[in-house]
């Protein structure tokens, strides 16, 4: 049996993806402290000049703190900055207008949160919808709960995200997945890959699940 133990992401990106989708079962792990490298609170997006992030702004008194006690930083109007960002990148990209408001009042909604991870849980719990995504982990909140979970599945490998070791720590069995991505049909040329979702819609839209049923699994 595999098991994914992945960091919640605001900005889920395909390999967070396919990490879900071939897990035998999947987890949220909050129980790490915060760390700018990891994909928790930012997401990357391609750009006319390549490819540029979105970051949830984090309080400066919280960046030490362990993800379920960090805040999002109130001072900064970063829904403004975000939709000036996505219009720049994808005005002229088939499905930006089909999910451009929705978007602004996802954003608008998850600003009013106080803790980071309320946030991220929401705006990923819309990004799963727009893709019709069902494949959702369990939250897990401590460390004696993940060691309990692991035991119960007794997983053969336990996948985590790429370049994790330098933001988590090491969980028995543990394998950084390797995956080959699909790439698809999008405004810029070339594909850049390690973008997030938001990618992906406003590129395929409704029709994003023909690039999801191609994710391959790690390796």
């Amino acid at each position: 049996m595999n098991t994914a133990v992945l960091l919640p992401a605001a900005f889920p990106d395909l390999t967070h993806l396919s990490l879900l989708k071939f897990a035998d079962t999947s987890f949220y792990y909050t129980d790490e402290r915060f760390s700018r490298k990891s994909l928790v609170h930012r997401g990357c997006i391609r750009t006319r000049d390549g490819l540029s992030w979105l970051t949830l702004p984090v309080h400066p008194s919280d960046k030490k703190n362990k993800l379920l006690d960090v805040r999002i930083d109130p001072s900064i109007d970063w829904v403004s900055k975000f939709m000036l960002l996505l219009k720049h990148s994808y005005q002229n990209s088939t499905y930006f207008d089909f999910y451009g408001d929705e978007l602004e009042a996802d954003f608008t909604q998850a600003a009013q949160y106080e803790l980071l991870l309320d946030a991220v849980t929401f705006l990923q719990s819309r990004f799963f919808r727009y893709l019709e995504w069902d494949n959702i982990p369990k939250n897990i909140k401590t460390e004696s709960e993940l060691d309990l979970m692991l035991k119960h599945h007794n997983p053969a490998v336990v996948y985590t995200e790429p370049g994790s070791r330098y933001y988590r720590k090491r969980i028995p069995n543990q394998v950084e997945a390797d995956i080959v991505l699909p790439e698809y049909t999008h405004y810029y040329s070339p594909f850049l890959s390690g973008c997030c979702v938001l990618d992906l819609l406003f590129h395929h839209g409704p029709e994003s699940y023909k690039i999801l049923d191609t994710l391959n699994a790690p390796a």
